[in-house]
């Protein structure tokens, strides 16, 4: 299996970028990607971008002022708004009606129907499962089988202090209940799986910064996780906090890089830096691809959530998309319920 491979791979190359050798296909994205805006609304924290292929629309959330935002993915405008009363930190479509949701609100994970602009119920709540340290749902996505991961972080502060091993990395799904696939979870961020469903990789922001592959089975169970990149390692430091994460169709990753204005591209193989793309915003938060042929690269950005004082950010928190990568990614996991 790949998390195989990678603990053979880092045994000789851990701590090395590893850039590609130049016949590498790859190189293509250097002469051709364009970056553009597609949304000019400042996100105080945008996050979580989910293509709806059904919709042909990009959802996005905003943490920090509790919100899902739905995009026209060509002249970028905000087609609807929906509120709810606290952070929001994922939103899916159902697979079986797509304007059907399920949002990730503070602690729970609720339906949401997003035509009556109604909650319909909570489908789950993990405050329980904390230590006595108020959290909240940062990101989740589905697995190939349609359960939705998620994890939890500490619900930011003003000294924006991020205690270790607080949270918690979670499974659910209508059928198998809550599991918990983790404990001691610093800030959960980014998921995404390998196109035979049999690797998992997961980042854990912060204090850890680590990209870690984990065998996956059939059920839904993750084991023999093995670290592909670990950003604090002298190679990586200086690029930022791996953030959002999605994977293409060659089962390459696509990482945001918090405070490092970037979007790597990694061989999920070994851990080697394939290519690069900068964002003219210093917060780069999540990534999804999406569009009519799944080859836009959409961006999110933080705005006004941890931008250093003084710093003239006149793209932060705006939405972006990217073309012209060579490459696409996978249709968008919807929840089965």
């Amino acid at each position: 299996m790949i998390s195989t491979r990678c603990r053979k791979q880092l045994g000789r190359s851990k701590g090395t970028l590893g850039l590609i050798l130049k016949e590498d296909l790859h190189l293509y994205f250097y002469k051709t990607m364009s970056v553009r805006v597609l949304n000019s609304d400042v996100q105080d924290l945008g996050e979580g971008p989910h293509w709806d292929a059904v919709n042909g629309r990009l959802l996005i959330v905003d943490i920090d002022q509790f919100a899902v935002m739905f995009i026209d993915p060509v002249n970028g405008d905000i087609t609807a708004r929906h509120k709810f009363d606290d952070k929001v930190g994922a939103v899916i479509p159902y697979a079986s009606d797509s304007n059907i949701m399920v949002v990730a609100v503070a602690n729970r994970l609720v339906k949401y129907d997003s035509v009556k602009r109604e909650i319909l119920e909570t489908l789950v709540d993990v405050t329980n499962h904390e230590k006595n340290v108020r959290t909240r749902i940062n990101d989740a996505k589905c697995d190939p089988y349609g359960r939705i991961l998620f994890g939890t972080m500490m619900y930011e502060t003003p000294e924006e202090v991020y205690p270790e091993n607080i949270g918690k990395l979670f499974s659910y799904s209508g059928n198998g209940g809550l599991k918990v696939l983790l404990q001691d979870v610093s800030l959960s961020n980014g998921l995404a799986w390998t196109r035979d469903n049999k690797t998992f990789f997961y980042i854990d922001s912060i204090p850890n910064k680590t990209l870690t592959a984990y065998d996956y089975s059939d059920e839904g169970e993750i084991s023999n996780p093995c670290v592909l990149v670990d950003f604090k390692t002298e190679a990586w430091s200086g690029m930022g906090v791996p953030d959002g994460m999605t994977i293409d169709v060659q089962d390459n990753l696509w990482v945001a890089l918090f405070g490092g204005n970037k979007i790597l591209n990694i061989d999920s193989r070994d851990g080697k830096l394939l290519n690069q793309v900068n964002i003219p915003s210093l917060n780069t938060t999540s990534v999804c691809f999406g569009g009519a042929d799944l080859s836009t690269l959409f961006v999110t950005s933080a705005g006004k959530h941890n931008v250093p004082e003084g710093l003239n950010e006149p793209n932060g928190g705006n939405t972006f998309a990217v073309t012209d990568l060579g490459t696409k990614g996978r249709l968008a996991v919807s929840f089965a319920g």
